[in-house]
């Protein structure tokens, strides 16, 4: 799920209009990429980063 996630985030976020909204989307992602990779139990790694939330929102 995440890594199809990856690939739309970027343009998911320039259709929001304001920066707490995409400061709550990547909060989210980054919350689920931290979870995922806890559960991992010998499976297949997450390669997905955790994205600079402050960054992109003031971009």
């Amino acid at each position: 799920m995440l890594r199809s996630e990856v690939s739309e985030l970027n343009d998911q976020l320039d259709l929001l209009g304001r920066e707490e909204d995409v400061r709550e989307v990547l909060a989210d992602f980054n919350r689920r990429v931290v979870e995922t990779r806890c559960q991992l139990l010998g499976g297949l790694p997450v390669v997905t980063s955790l994205r600079d939330v402050h960054a992109k929102a003031e971009a």
